[in-house]
């Protein structure tokens, strides 16, 4: 498989390019709803909503006039509450259950436009990352990075490698087999003649696709997500 180079330092036009809208702006027909549910090994999940005009779009939706999301797990319900990162706005809270198919639901309901009520995912079985050790020591010109994990399953696997002195790496798995080799010189260091060491993050992500209500009609996405992350020592 190929893999692909990803650049990983984020230009500050991103975030000067977004902008914030009142909810009570937009007809819930105009929305793109971003939602995931994600594990992170730690006993529990986040679940975390993002609002758009649009697929494409950087201009974020800011709740409004009485319009909220919340999230349940079960019995156990929870307002999303906002966070924001200049005029980049998601809503997030967070459930103390992250077992294999546990179903998450958001609902958004609006004082003067259509309620989206029901959209859900369910969580793909956990998973450890098992290979490499943390601090791990790789010379990224001579030596294969051995990626292993235990309880497979028939879920997508992703897998991502960043560091700040080579170019990332982004691969999505065919099969989830609970193991995958990184040949030498597939990570390329950044500037071959700095000779710079640095941390580098592998990070392994399961992940299933939900279903987002119909009244957003723009569409949009609804992923639960099992992720684990080491930190290795990545030498020229």
């Amino acid at each position: 498989m190929d893999l692909n180079r990803v650049f990983w330092i984020v230009p500050l036009m991103l975030f000067t390019a977004c902008e914030a809208v009142d909810s009570s702006d937009v007809r819930t027909s105009g929305i793109y709803a971003s939602f995931a549910a994600n594990a992170d090994g730690t006993g529990g999940t986040t679940v975390r909503a993002e609002l758009k005009v649009g697929p494409n779009s950087n201009t974020y939706l800011d709740l409004v006039s009485g319009d909220a999301l919340t999230a349940s797990q079960g019995e156990e319900s929870s307002e999303m509450q906002k966070n924001n990162l200049g005029s980049m706005v998601w809503y997030e809270t967070q459930f103390m259950s992250a077992a294999a198919d546990t179903e998450f639901s958001i609902a958004f309901e609006r004082a003067e436009d259509d309620n989206a009520p029901d959209s859900r995912v369910s969580l793909p079985a956990p998973f450890d990352l098992t290979v490499p050790a943390p601090d791990e020591e790789f010379f990224m010109s001579v030596d294969r990075i051995s990626v292993a994990w235990n309880n497979t399953s028939d879920d997508v696997m992703k897998l991502t490698v960043s560091g700040s002195c080579f170019f990332g790496i982004s691969e999505e798995l065919n099969t989830d087999e609970g193991v995958y080799v990184i040949e030498p010189t597939v990570l390329e260091p950044i500037d071959a003649g700095a000779n710079e060491t640095c941390v580098a993050t592998v990070a392994l992500t399961r992940e299933r696709e939900g279903s987002v209500d119909a009244a957003f009609g723009e569409g949009g996405v609804f992923a639960g997500r099992q992720s684990r992350s080491v930190e290795i020592l990545v030498r020229p």
